[in-house]
């Protein structure tokens, strides 16, 4: 009898070989969102107000009985928070989510958690970036302000660190948001100067920081 030998990449008989999993190797951890503190809302603005103490003052000194002449009541300073909603749609059609696939990727759970998942990572990018607050209209979606359009004072720019052209963002009472920063165009290097000028500055200011968080370059 003669012998046929099939060529394997040419047979059309060979069935194929899938793992029947699902890895997701997408970092999903929030080491910022998830380590501040929050305060749940009944609208979508939240307000918050900020008061400052005056600068101390070593020569304070009152004589006994006499009228009142250092009048230090000052107001506080309202600000404004918009509410973002975000957003993950899912699309399935009927033959796909009822049909057998692996990992379960047509399937409306396995779906549903991924999308949660991407919005935990929208929610994060968004609360670390440098996002101007927008206020929502029945034509524009709300925008909420990103960490660094609300730092202002505890930042490097006190001693021009921002560099050239570039400039803090912060609150405008004028506009009723916060500001997107300008970012400089000039680069430099993270050195531990840097570090703790901003530690220094945010002791001064009454913060007493736990943690530093920095991106994966850093």
């Amino acid at each position: 009898m003669a012998k046929i030998f099939a060529d394997y990449y040419a047979a059309g008989n060979i069935p194929e070989d899938v793992i029947n999993a699902l890895y997701d190797i997408s970092p999903i951890d929030r080491p910022f969102s998830g380590r501040i503190a929050h305060i749940g809302s009944d609208s979508g603005v939240k307000e918050f107000l900020d008061h400052v103490l005056g600068v101390p003052n070593k020569d304070n000194a009152a004589i006994d009985g006499a009228d009142l002449t250092n009048d230090s009541t000052s107001e506080a300073t309202r600000y404004k928070q918009q509410m973002q909603l975000t957003e993950r749609g899912i699309s399935l059609g009927d033959q796909a989510s009822n049909s057998d696939s692996f990992g379960n990727v047509a399937k409306f759970e396995t779906q549903l958690e991924k999308r949660v998942n991407e919005s935990y990572r929208d929610q994060e990018a968004a609360a670390l970036s440098r996002n101007a607050s927008v206020v929502g209209t029945s034509g524009v979606a709300a925008k909420q302000a990103g960490f660094f359009a609300q730092v202002k004072t505890n930042n490097t720019a006190a001693n021009g660190g921002f560099g050239a052209g570039g400039s803090p963002g912060g609150w405008n009472s004028g506009t009723g948001v916060f500001d997107a920063p300008t970012q400089s165009t000039a680069t430099r290097a993270l050195s531990e100067n840097n570090i703790l000028s901003v530690m220094e500055s945010i002791n001064s200011n009454g913060g007493n920081p736990d943690a530093m968080t920095m991106i994966p370059q850093l």
